[in-house]
């Protein structure tokens, strides 16, 4: 499994290595004690949401505020996605700073999300569901809701990839 960090500190693209054999792939989805190592602190998956999507579904940007605030490990179990990840902390020297990522379940990779991060994602393909598992459970009244087409510019047209 390998962790690459993104251009929003904190932020990581996770890729497992895939086992194949005659009777299709086995991977380790998550791992929390290899992330806790990378992340240097705990993550406690407290609730899993799925959401599944048609193609061309923007969904997000999303965030939660803080506190309680919540992390959050995203994957794409069926189809394929367009994940985007930005920022939002006030006072960071990367706010505003996004990174996109295609999730798709044949290469099983996942993203994590930091405590004050946005999270989004545009679907590829018809019945795309992600899973989420987060750190917290939803408290309403503290969903943070920002346009994905503005102020950050994030590129989360579907280009054809």
């Amino acid at each position: 499994m390998r962790f690459d960090e993104l251009s929003v500190p904190g932020a990581y693209v996770i890729t497992p290595d895939i086992h194949p054999d005659p009777r299709g792939d086995f991977f380790e989805s998550l791992r929390v004690d290899l992330l806790e190592d990378v992340l240097g602190h705990a993550f406690r998956p407290l609730q899993v949401n799925c959401s599944t999507s048609r193609r061309n579904t923007l969904r997000g940007i999303h965030s939660v505020t803080s506190p309680p605030g919540q992390a959050k490990y995203v994957t794409c179990v069926r189809g394929s996605v367009r994940d985007i990840v930005v920022d939002l902390r006030p006072g960071s020297p990367a706010f505003g700073s996004h990174a996109v990522n295609v999730l798709d379940a044949a290469s099983g990779r996942a993203v994590y999300v930091p405590e004050g991060v946005g999270h989004g994602f545009l679907t590829l393909a018809d019945d795309s569901c992600v899973c989420y598992v987060l750190d917290s459970v939803y408290v309403p009244g503290t969903q943070i809701d920002v346009d994905p087409l503005d102020p950050f510019r994030v590129n989360c047209v579907n280009t054809g990839t």
